[in-house]
């Protein structure tokens, strides 16, 4: 009965560590809420704004 119980648990752990490899892990995309200011000059530098949520 052991040997069954641990054979059991092997092959259980085996098969979710089998399908936790393939399925890939998704991150939340970043939102892009405004972006300023809405026009820029190649002649000039410009501070470009980003604003949104998640971000790194």
């Amino acid at each position: 009965m052991k040997f069954q119980n641990r054979y059991f648990f092997s092959m259980f752990l085996a098969l979710i560590l089998t399908i936790n490899w393939f399925i890939p892990a998704y991150a939340a995309a970043p939102t892009i809420t405004s972006i300023s200011p809405s026009l820029v000059f190649n002649d000039q530098d410009t501070t470009i704004t980003i604003t949104g949520t998640d971000f790194l």
